[in-house]
């Protein structure tokens, strides 16, 4: 399957199982749960590093704005706070996720979710 390349600044919580979900732009790989996903950072560079290999679980549509964040069939209750949804897609808290996207993708956001389990790390 096609990979999932991460900014350097994910790439320690990818590898090391820390970070298993990710939140991308509707549009690009139409994934589906059992799908195997391969995790890089630095793809198409001289830096690119493989992370892992992870298969897919879950994929949920979801939107982020400034106060609000929502998430397909009720996905969100497993988090009860927007501090630690955010906590698990590799931020320190809600503020810092927004602002990320902010600035990346602008806000409104509207993407899916992305959940894996790691399969394989990169040096077993």
């Amino acid at each position: 399957m096609p990979p999932l390349n991460f900014y350097p600044q994910f790439a320690d919580q990818v590898e090391s199982g820390q970070k298993l979900q990710s939140i991308r732009k509707i549009g690009g790989i139409p994934w589906k749960v059992g799908d195997k996903a391969h995790l890089f950072t630095g793809l198409r560079t001289k830096a690119c590093r493989k992370l892992g290999v992870g298969v897919v679980a879950d994929i949920v549509r979801v939107a982020i704005a400034e106060h609000v964040l929502w998430v397909d069939q009720d996905f969100f209750t497993q988090w009860r706070s927007f501090d630690k949804f955010a906590q698990a897609d590799g931020f320190s808290h809600w503020n810092e996720m927004t602002d990320w996207f902010r600035e990346i993708h602008g806000l409104p956001f509207h993407g899916v979710l992305i959940r894996w389990e790691l399969e394989e790390q990169p040096n077993e």
